[in-house]
């Protein structure tokens, strides 16, 4: 049986992932993978060459990227570079080089997941071929929709974390009013991402509903990833900061009323998916009071109490669903 070498990446608003994959006799095979954050990078070409080895015979290729697919070219949403599947394929020697869109690639591997991937927030009642809804914060916020046609699943890329935050009640119509002011335009991406979070701790301080600790001020100054001391000083139990568990409070509450849009808007009976690399950072958080925003949609609550909802957890979504949809590719 021929084994087919393959190049996968995972490129967000944050780090690359590469990975080398082969693939045979309907199997894939994890080879190596390195990860490097994007700030460290030049660029993408030089990149995937140095991961390359020497004498490296890769035949295909497939690139999860957070951005929107424009014929064979994406920009990453948030960052300077660009990717041409034509350009990669000439410089790189790959005969074979798709792009996808990072939400697309987290489609892509729900088929494949296990119990222990994922979480579940809500059981449901899960209806075969119906449409399956992603919402996945990270560095900026994707959505995705999968729709069932005659050979299974496919996926849909969709840039639905940039269209308008709806408010649901006075604390969030002020946080409105505070990005507006900021922003101009405010979108879900403006609360439920990395980048959303530190906008949702600087309104919780700036319209003196919380005192900011010295402490947690000296540990954000500077600090590249300032969600992540965030999330952590709001669940330190010897350490309790008020402010913190606001943030994080609010971020579930507006991402679980998004999600539970997404499910109305596409009738979601497959269920809805959260991925992303920040639920797995507040899961208690999530059962917590996840589902309580989400069904709160008036008549249709009893509609969204039927849609299963789960956190998927494993560490590689977007990279090993590209692999997936690689894998299909060459299987088809």
């Amino acid at each position: 049986m021929k084994t087919t070498k393959l190049l996968v990446g995972d490129i967000g608003g944050t780090n690359i992932r590469l990975a080398v994959f082969s693939y045979v006799n309907g199997e894939l095979k994890l080879e190596r993978e390195d990860k490097k954050p994007l700030a460290q990078a030049g660029s993408f070409i030089e990149v995937a060459a140095g991961f390359l080895q020497d004498q490296e015979e890769v035949e295909q290729a497939c690139f999860a990227v957070a951005g929107t697919i424009l014929g064979r070219r994406v920009k990453v949403t948030n960052a300077s570079w660009v990717l041409d599947a034509g350009e990669i394929e000439k410089t790189l020697g790959i005969s074979k080089v798709d792009l996808i869109n990072d939400i697309s690639a987290i489609a892509y591997l729900i088929p494949a997941l296990k119990a222990k991937d994922y979480i579940e927030l809500n059981p449901g009642e899960a209806l075969d071929q119906s449409p399956i809804g992603i919402v996945a914060p990270g560095t900026g916020l994707g959505e995705g929709i999968m729709f069932w046609a005659e050979d299974g699943y496919h996926a849909v890329a969709s840039e639905g974390g940039h269209a308008d935050f709806a408010p649901v009640n006075a604390l969030q119509v002020e946080l409105y009013d505070h990005l507006a002011q900021k922003f101009g335009h405010v979108s879900y991406e403006r609360i439920c991402s990395g980048i959303g979070v530190k906008n949702i701790y600087d309104f919780l301080v700036e319209s003196g509903r919380f005192p900011e600790p010295d402490w947690l001020g000296k540990a954000l100054q500077g600090h590249d990833d300032p969600a992540a001391v965030i999330f952590e000083a709001a669940q330190d139990a010897d350490k309790e900061c008020k402010l913190c568990e606001c943030v994080v409070d609010l971020f579930v509450d507006v991402l679980a009323a998004e999600s539970g849009n997404m499910a109305l808007k596409i009738l979601a009976r497959g269920g809805i998916y959260i991925g992303g690399g920040i639920p797995p950072r507040i899961t208690a958080k999530l059962e917590e009071r996840f589902m309580k925003s989400f069904i709160h949609k008036g008549r249709f609550g009893e509609f969204l109490h039927k849609v299963p909802v789960k956190v998927i957890m494993h560490p590689n979504a977007g990279l090993y669903g590209a692999a997936n949809y690689a894998a299909m590719r060459i299987a088809k």
